[in-house]
């Protein structure tokens, strides 16, 4: 049939086709964008919302991660400064408060409040040394805060008060259990108790034999306090 059939015929038909093909085509485009437009309608605020909350997310986050790198910065500066004050066996208070006030959550400020009282009870000024250790037991790292409960028990017993000291070693910190005791004895010793002592490094060693897993190095230290005990 298609060969009996005129060119100009064929063209025609051709053509037609073309037409309602792309008729058809339009319908469903036109279906398609009107589904998408009530989608968008419906849905439209919330995907908005949700992308917008997360760039937002984002932003805040790299935000907040280049203030504490700055913050950090800042505070390595800070704290260099004071080391060489100190060196210079200079007053480095105000440094110290700087520290203190501006940088209080990185470790500088406790190290430095550290530092601070470890040159004050070298200079037998222990009723200034105290300061500094209680700024680290209220504000300081978790990982200072051992540190400053053994420095601040020596500074109580130059003090003469024992009892304090010992009340500032009764607070747990996690990995000083052994230090603590044996510290708490050699202020029993003191006093000459040394029944005492010896209660408080045996008790320290049983919970030490009991963690999982066994702190060998704890054992073994309050093994060793254990025999020089009278």
């Amino acid at each position: 049939a298609w060969q009996s059939m005129r060119s100009d015929e064929v063209d025609f038909l051709v053509i037609r086709n073309k037409k309602g093909l792309k008729m058809a085509y339009d319908l469903e485009e036109q279906e398609q964008i009107a589904q998408l437009k009530a989608f968008w309608q419906q849905w439209g605020k919330l995907i908005v919302g949700i992308v917008l909350i997360g760039v937002l997310a984002f932003t805040g986050y790299k935000g907040y991660e280049w203030y504490q790198k700055r913050q950090v910065a800042q505070a390595q500066a800070a704290f260099s400064a004071f080391n060489s004050t100190l060196a210079k066996k200079e007053d480095a208070t105000a440094q110290l408060n700087g520290l203190q006030n501006n940088f209080a959550k990185t470790n500088y400020a406790s190290l430095a409040s550290l530092q601070m009282a470890a040159t004050l009870a070298g200079e037998g000024k222990f009723e200034q040394a105290q300061a500094p250790l209680q700024w680290v037991l209220q504000h300081g790292q978790l990982e200072n805060q051992g540190a400053a409960r053994l420095h601040l028990a020596d500074v109580l017993v130059q003090l003469n008060k024992k009892d304090e000291a010992l009340k500032v070693l009764d607070t747990p910190v996690a990995h000083f259990d052994a230090a603590f005791a044996n510290k708490k004895a050699d202020i029993y010793l003191m006093g000459q108790d040394a029944g005492k002592a010896r209660e408080v490094v045996q008790n320290a060693l049983d919970n030490a034999k009991k963690a999982t897993p066994i702190d060998v190095v704890a054992v073994d230290a309050l093994e060793q306090k254990l025999k020089f005990l009278p």
